[in-house]
């Protein structure tokens, strides 16, 4: 039982919490990824990105019916993935 997986996996388990998440707050979350099809079976942290996801919603949903969208990004630099995410919410 490994505790890496590849971005891809990684990306889908992110999906399915937005899903979710959705089912929770009806329908009231985005997301938006943007991983390059020479990144997708690069191996990373298994549910490394799920936590930094959960603390965009925590943070970012106000009691107001607005859509929070959080963005994901994926590049590599010098060898290195640098994943980004970002939402639109409060804070």
């Amino acid at each position: 039982n490994s505790q890496l997986c590849t971005l891809a996996d990684e990306v889908a388990y992110l999906r399915n919490y937005i899903k979710i998440m959705n089912y929770r707050f009806g329908e009231g979350l985005k997301f938006v990824c943007t991983v390059d099809d020479t990144q997708r079976d690069l191996m990373i942290l298994r549910f490394i990105l799920q936590p930094i996801v959960e603390n965009c919603i925590v943070h970012g949903m106000t009691g107001k019916k607005l859509t929070l969208e959080i963005s994901m990004s994926a590049k590599t630099e010098n060898g290195d993935l640098v994943l980004e995410i970002s939402d639109n919410g409060i804070g």
